[in-house]
């Protein structure tokens, strides 16, 4: 990334689904799976000085589970939990600790 002239890198974890979800493995990551990303993010930021902002986040799960009425289907969120993702998006990018420019924010889907 910062070989493509970004300034700033945020790195957001991994999300967890609903306890139901998260026991088939076909449809959702499970809590140790979930758990194994998040400590390669958590690792990857610390080698490379990178932020990793997971405060917001925390409103859409409780403990390690996505608050099942934020979800459509105990992975994908639903409108209620985008509108909590949109926010916590928008404060990340507005944060005034930092300066970031919107021509340098790389999208991965």
């Amino acid at each position: 990334m910062r070989s493509l002239g970004s300034k700033q890198i945020i790195l957001i974890p991994a999300f967890y689904s609903t306890l139901a979800a998260s026991h088939n493995p076909k449809f959702a990551g499970t809590i140790a799976r979930v758990d194994e990303i998040n400590v390669l993010i958590n690792k990857v930021a610390a080698e490379e000085n990178i932020t990793v902002e997971s405060s917001g986040i925390q409103a859409l799960f409780k403990d390690k589970a996505l608050n099942s009425d934020l979800t459509i289907d105990g992975v994908h969120l639903n409108a209620k939990g985008l509108d909590i993702y949109r926010k916590v998006l928008l404060n990340i990018l507005n944060s005034p600790l930092t300066t970031r420019s919107f021509d340098n924010i790389i999208y991965f889907s």
